[in-house]
């Protein structure tokens, strides 16, 4: 691995619409163009692989699965990029504590979105 990258010590699976299941890694350099959050790249794999938009559920992990408070949550660049991916994203499940099973959805997460009005015309 170069020196200059950083990666795979977060790791996303999202499951799309239809059910299939994408999966994507942190991906970050050092030149500080290309800085990819697991979710994102989950997402992007998503999109191009099957051209979906709509995401059911994600689990996002670090060194251990999702135990409460922010340790499973996305960063505000993927809640911003899966909420313009699609409106209905506001629907989709983060795994908030793995034990628990409890979840919560983006649109929780982001309830006054500043786009709302321009995604619905």
């Amino acid at each position: 691995m170069s020196p200059f990258v950083y990666s795979n010590h977060v790791v996303a699976a999202i499951e799309a619409e239809d059910g299939q299941i994408f999966t994507g890694f942190c991906f970050e350099a050092t030149a500080g163009v290309f800085h990819l959050c697991a979710e994102r790249a989950a997402a992007f794999n998503m999109y191009q692989e099957s051209g979906q938009t709509r995401i059911r559920r994600i689990i996002a992990f670090r060194d251990k699965p999702p135990y409460g408070d922010g340790s499973g949550m996305p960063c505000g660049a993927c809640r911003e990029f899966l909420i313009q991916l699609n409106s209905e994203n506001t629907k989709t499940e983060f795994l908030q504590d793995y034990e628990s099973r409890t979840s919560v959805t983006l649109g929780e997460l982001m309830p006054y979105w500043w786009g709302k009005e321009r995604a619905e015309k």
